[in-house]
């Protein structure tokens, strides 16, 4: 295997960055998620090392995309992009939330009003 093939495509990664921040903002996990990838992101080229040292067995699970998953988590430009991502989605999700509660006619309420 040569270079230019273990290289991902720009569109995959792309492509892989909205799939995971979609999919963590719509399970109410994003913050969490922020947090976790600020905090190994200037590590990210260990962490990726250290995972395909002890989950070697568990890619089978993930099939023939895991070498590319791990070289993708192992560029900290990658988790940036990411963090980005999981940024825009939030924001798009709150806009939207807005903009069906100012259709709907609703007013603010405080958390101990709620019925």
């Amino acid at each position: 295997m040569n270079l230019e093939q273990e290289q991902l495509d720009n569109s995959d990664e792309e492509e892989w960055v909205s799939k995971i921040a979609k999919k963590l903002v719509d399970s109410k996990m994003d913050n969490v998620a922020m947090l976790f990838l600020e905090t190994i992101g200037p590590t990210s080229h260990v962490w990726s090392q250290l995972a395909r040292l002890y989950f070697q067995p568990l890619f089978i699970l993930i099939g023939p995309d895991s070498e590319k998953l791990l070289k993708f988590a192992e560029r900290p430009e990658n988790i940036e992009k990411l963090v980005k991502k999981i940024e825009e989605y939030q924001i798009q999700k709150e806009e939207e939330k807005r903009k069906a509660k100012s259709e709907k006619g609703e007013k603010r309420k405080f958390w101990f009003f709620k019925s």
